[in-house]
């Protein structure tokens, strides 16, 4: 799945921090855009106040441990699930349906605890 804004030349990630981004001096996306999913799985957001900083940083954590990469995604949109700010920016409130997916099978493990927190609520009332 490409972003809306995508380029047929490749973009040198070696000079770019976080290669899930646009660079910003041409505008081109990173080829990590290409990197395929190989477990998913679709949720609600089912708390109150959606997807907030603070849910999002639980996300992250969790994200973090997983030996490959991990994305968060909302319709068209993926991005990095250990940038806090990245899923921040795809506004997720109150029964947005969203997907959690991993690159690396061995993952399975840290997308069911992903999948968990997101279907509790994130621990909040």
């Amino acid at each position: 799945m490409w972003p809306k804004r995508h380029a047929a030349v490749l973009v040198d990630v070696s000079r770019i921090r976080n290669p899930l981004k646009s660079d910003p001096s041409t505008g081109n996306w990173t080829w990590k855009w290409c990197m395929p999913v190989a477990l998913s799985r679709t949720m609600y957001i089912k708390n109150e106040l959606g997807l907030h900083a603070r849910s999002a940083a639980k996300i992250a954590r969790l994200a973090a441990t997983a030996q490959g990469q991990v994305y968060f995604m909302k319709a068209d949109r993926k991005v990095d699930a250990t940038d806090i700010l990245d899923m921040m920016g795809l506004y997720c409130p109150k029964g947005t349906e969203v997907t959690v997916g991993v690159a690396d099978p061995d993952d399975a493990e840290v997308l069911e605890r992903i999948v968990e927190t997101i279907e509790s609520g994130f621990g909040e009332s």
